[in-house]
């Protein structure tokens, strides 16, 4: 997957580390997502916009919302599997 945007989003992968380490985009942080409401100091502290991404797309919007829920600007960058080669624009 190619991330195209003049914003340069934080991209964060939120498949297990596993996952993130057989491929991932370039630059991604990986927090998995049962590690996401442990990182929230962190995760707060990134350059927004933030893009969200999981293997099945379910888990990036669950982040999502979580953290659009305290205030955070972000959005789902949905499926790893489905958009490997894929350009999203944000």
């Amino acid at each position: 997957m190619i991330i195209h945007s003049e914003l340069h989003p934080t991209i964060i992968d939120v498949r297990s580390s596993y996952e993130f380490l057989e491929g991932n985009i370039p630059g991604s942080i990986n927090i998995p997502l049962l590690s996401i409401p442990k990182k929230i100091a962190e995760i707060m502290q990134l350059p927004k916009p933030i893009v969200i991404y999981s293997s099945n797309g379910k888990e990036s919007s669950h982040a999502s919302n979580f953290l659009k829920n305290l205030g955070l600007e972000c959005m789902t960058g949905d499926s790893w599997e489905g958009h490997k080669s894929e350009v999203l624009s944000v």
